[in-house]
Order: C-alpha cells, then structure tokens, then sequence
C-alpha cells in the first residue's frame, strides 16, 4: 500500500465528526460542557486578576523591599494559583455529583482529579458517559495552560523591576 492510496482509502472527516458529535456528546454531557466553559472562563478571569493584582503591587512596593516582598507575593500567587486548581476539581466533582455518575462521590472525587490532572482514573464511566474522560482532560489542560501563562507573566514583571 502506498501513501495515496492510504489518503483515498481515509472515510470523509465531515461525516466522521458529525458521528463523534452525535455520539459523545450525549444526555447531560451538554449541560457538563457549558458547566465546563462556564468554570474555564471563571478560572481565566481569576488568574488574570491574580496577575493583574500582582503587576499593579510590584509596581508601588519600593525597591529597597523588592525582592524579598515580591518573591513572598509571588510564592502566595503560587499557592493561589493551586488551590484554583483545586477548587476547579471540588467544581467538577460536584457537577458530576449532581448528575450521579458515579454512586460514591469519593469514586466521583478521584476519577475528576485524576482525569483533570490527566495522570488517568481506574475508574470508568458508564456507555453514556464516555465523553467525560476527554471532557475533564481538556478542562484539566486549558486551565494549567492558562494558570501556567500567568504565572509566566508575573515572573516576566521581577524581570521588568
């Protein structure tokens, strides 16, 4: 087989993603997944008025306090920054909770940790519910993206200073 007739041999992507839609996002996966922006965008804001909040006070600290109070600032931006995450986590299990996808909500609370941090869950969701995983992953990946480009540019403003 050669690589043309490989690329003539592939099904047409439109009918194929019309059939991903159609099947994984199903039920209550819908309402998960504007739960899901609604949590993205929140998070997004957040670490914008943490990076905000951190430009604007670097900028009136004098320079004799700079690099020990930044460096403190900056470290409790780190932990807030966590503890987001975690929020996010507590977020999602609740939404998941509502929705009883899982009978126990420790069952619940670890599946949602593990497929938000994307380390992986021995758990599995029912046959409706197998657009979770992929879901959560996403969720779990914007959010460090965007927490990771935050606290990117905080670090750029000790640079600046």
């Amino acid at each position: 087989m050669n690589w043309f007739s490989h690329i003539s041999s592939l099904s047409n992507p439109f009918e194929l993603a019309s059939f991903y839609v159609d099947n994984l996002f199903v039920k209550n996966i819908q309402f998960l997944t504007i739960d899901i922006l609604l949590i993205l965008t929140i998070h997004g804001l957040y670490i914008y008025s943490l990076t905000r909040g951190l430009s604007r006070f670097i900028g009136k600290t004098s320079t004799k306090m700079t690099l020990k109070l930044n460096l403190l600032m900056y470290f409790l931006m780190i932990l807030l920054v966590i503890l987001s995450h975690v929020g996010d986590i507590f977020v999602l299990t609740w939404v998941l909770e509502s929705f009883k996808v899982f009978p126990d909500p420790l069952v619940t609370f670890h599946y949602v940790s593990g497929m938000y941090t994307t380390i992986g869950s021995n758990y599995s969701a029912g046959p409706e519910w197998q657009g979770l995983s992929m879901l959560i992953s996403f969720t779990g990946l914007f959010a460090f993206s965007i927490s990771g480009s935050g606290l990117y540019s905080m670090l750029g403003y000790f640079i600046k200073k």
